[in-house]
């Protein structure tokens, strides 16, 4: 793209969809996070 463009091209990405996290895939996550619930 940038030889094609000169190097003045641009360009952007949009999700297609959105879709809800399996509630055992959602509980490794918070069983590994960090997260306190506190924002300093």
């Amino acid at each position: 793209i940038r030889s094609m463009s000169q190097g003045r091209a641009s360009y952007y990405m949009e999700p297609s969809h959105y879709e809800e996290v399996p509630r055992n895939i959602v509980e490794q996550m918070l069983a590994k996070s960090t997260f306190t619930g506190r924002v300093e």
